[in-house]
């Protein structure tokens, strides 16, 4: 049980100076960057503190969020993220929202947690989906802040890792004192209650109440204004490894629709450049979000920004989800479905197995693992409007038919949290 403490203490200080070191390069990891080593202002009001990992756990939550505001329109929130894709996220969703403090969450070293948690004070802690981090439980546990989780996931291969490297008794103490976790699923429920969490119940998975990320209508129109009448598709959330697979899918459609544009979105804009590299080295010119261009004739549009993913998903004929290649898991499925747009993904959604199977036994979704399974899947899309439409129809009944874990979290923080 002592060994994570200790290495932590070891190690933090080693993952600090790397952090220091890459927000001089990349300012985004520049935010607020004391708060990660728990140095950020006192709070003046005890705030209620919501974490998520990053964008996909952020966009999960922002109706969460909503719902809270509406509930508790006076509490003070604290709303964290471990990547600084997710705190700009945050700080988009937050933008017109009182009494709201964004920032990164301190990393996870005994002395940085215990600081940052006593420097904020919070009526309680809310964690979405994954984000285990012992030292920061344990620290919460000791002060006695109330901690629960919601649309709470975690696969049995991250049960083994955290056996693993970090032990069960450590696991147990820092997960049997949370007061609630609402797993998003029986085989969630099963692997939380192998790690030592005890109060747990199935309460389902926030993203099927992803309707509030639907995007504005002006916003879609000036996507589609500035494609002059090009067909698109989008690779949404593309991971290392995934670039590669996509792009040769398009260039067998580009045979079949010489005009169709790629709009391609990798999950981290950091990697913008070397997708960039990768595109023309299959010799596709490449126009890029940031540069204020329209695509012109270019087959890719490298969508390098944040905060404008629904935005694309919305003004393309059909969106493939990344992180369904690569062994990452997969992201959130019904984002695009919430927009109205057909959805292709991988083989490995792992992430959003439940969801997945769901939309796949309403024949609501398409599964390809290759690039000519991939441009197969986009082109009967693309070649039938009609059977496109009855697809996203299909997917919209079952989202509409998932939803309800955002009503059952406000019953279970109003009965378990003093606000």
């Amino acid at each position: 049980m002592r060994l994570y403490p200790i290495l932590s203490r070891l190690l933090m200080p080693l993952a600090g100076v790397w952090l220091r070191r890459r927000a001089r390069h990349d300012p985004a990891w520049a935010f607020a960057l004391e708060e990660r080593f728990g140095n950020g202002p006192e709070a003046e009001v005890a705030p209620l503190w919501i974490h998520a990992a990053s964008v996909g756990e952020v966009n999960s939550a922002a109706g969460l969020v909503s719902a809270i505001r509406a509930r508790w329109p006076e509490r003070a929130l604290r709303l964290t993220a471990f990547t600084a894709t997710g705190c700009a996220r945050w700080k988009e969703l937050a933008r017109d929202m009182p009494h709201v403090h964004v920032a990164p969450m301190p990393l996870d070293h005994p002395v940085w947690v215990e600081r940052a948690l006593r420097r904020t004070g919070p009526v309680g802690i809310v964690i979405v989906e994954t984000e285990i981090w012992p030292n920061f439980l344990l620290a919460a546990h000791a002060q006695a802040i109330p901690v629960l989780m919601v649309s709470a996931r975690i696969s049995a291969r991250s049960v083994r890792g955290w056996e693993r490297w970090i032990g069960r008794k450590l696991m147990h103490a820092a997960l049997a004192p949370i007061m609630h976790v609402g797993a998003q699923s029986e085989s969630d429920a099963a692997h939380f209650a192998r790690l030592g969490a005890t109060a747990i119940a199935v309460d389902g998975s926030l993203k099927w109440d992803a309707k509030s990320a639907q995007p504005q209508a002006a916003q879609v129109a000036s996507v589609r204004r500035a494609l002059h009448g090009r067909r698109c598709w989008l690779a949404a959330s593309t991971h290392e490894g995934e670039d590669a697979i996509l792009l040769a899918a398009h260039l067998r459609l580009q045979e079949r629709y010489p005009g169709l544009c790629m709009l391609l979105a990798p999950r981290h804009p950091y990697r913008a450049d070397a997708v960039q590299q990768l595109c023309e080295a299959r010799g596709m010119a490449v126009v890029r979000r940031t540069s204020a261009q329209d695509p012109g004739a270019a087959p890719v549009w490298l969508i390098d920004t944040l905060g404008e993913l629904t935005t694309f998903m919305a003004a393309a004929e059909v969106v493939f989800m990344g992180g369904s290649l690569v062994p990452v898991g997969g992201h959130n499925l019904l984002e695009p479905v919430a927009c109205g747009t057909p959805v292709v993904t991988g083989t490995q959604p792992e992430n959003a197995q439940e969801i997945a199977q769901a939309l796949e036994s309403a024949q609501a979704i398409l599964r390809a693992g290759d690039a000519e399974a991939i441009a197969q899947a986009i082109s009967g899309l693309l070649e039938s409007p009609e059977a496109a439409q009855a697809q996203a129809d299909r997917a919209a009944a079952v989202l509409q038919s998932g939803g309800g874990a955002v009503s059952r979290a406000i019953k279970v923080m109003a009965s378990r949290l003093p606000l």
